[in-house]
């Protein structure tokens, strides 16, 4: 199974980083933009190409609204995840809380953080928690993901699980007879 990860970079470096090693964990293949290597086409329409290919979205969504491809108002990771949505693939949406320390040289102007707050308030998925560090994010994730398999009515893809196998019929091999002599009836003959 293909899961993508999506959030901004600098911000929430280790907290990429768990949520990799928590995905690939679960043995899954995570799927992150610096992994890209494809044609030369528009970064925002390969990074759609590879929303597509994966089976579940997992965005990171921290105070910063990141790049925005040339000519478009929302950043990359808000591409991403409408892209999940419109292809209807399950989302995880985790939240950096409202206080999360940002280094200075981070923090965007007033119009970029007014933009990543409405996106924020709009995100919505199977989850939408809060997470207090790096780890607990990694947790979270792992958490989210085993309950989501166990959910059976989950929507499912097609082509992306193995069908379960049918449920096995065991037919008696010998019919029993009103004068069958078995193990127990021979040996209280015998007693």
């Amino acid at each position: 199974m293909k899961v993508f990860l999506s959030s901004t970079g600098r911000d929430l470096e280790p907290h990429r980083k768990c949520a990799f090693d928590a995905i690939q964990g679960l043995d899954f293949h995570c799927v992150e933009m610096e992994h890209f290597h494809g044609p030369a086409v528009k970064i925002e329409d390969f990074d759609e190409k590879k929303v597509a290919e994966c089976d579940l979205f997992v965005g990171i969504l921290g105070l910063r609204h990141g790049a925005c491809p040339d000519g478009s108002e929302q950043s990359y990771t808000e591409l991403e995840y409408d892209a999940a949505l419109k292809l209807k693939i399950p989302r995880f949406v985790f939240l950096a809380p409202e206080d999360f320390p940002l280094p200075g040289n981070l923090i965007e102007d007033d119009v970029k953080r007014a933009k990543q707050r409405k996106f924020r308030e709009r995100v919505h998925g199977l989850i939408r928690n809060t997470f207090t560090s790096a780890e607990n994010l990694g947790t979270q994730i792992v958490q989210a993901v085993r309950e989501w398999e166990q959910t059976p009515d989950k929507t499912i893809r097609t082509g992306t699980f193995l069908p379960l196998p049918p449920t096995p019929y065991f037919a008696h091999p010998y019919p029993l007879q009103e004068n069958f002599t078995g193990r127990l009836r021979e040996r209280r003959m015998l007693d």
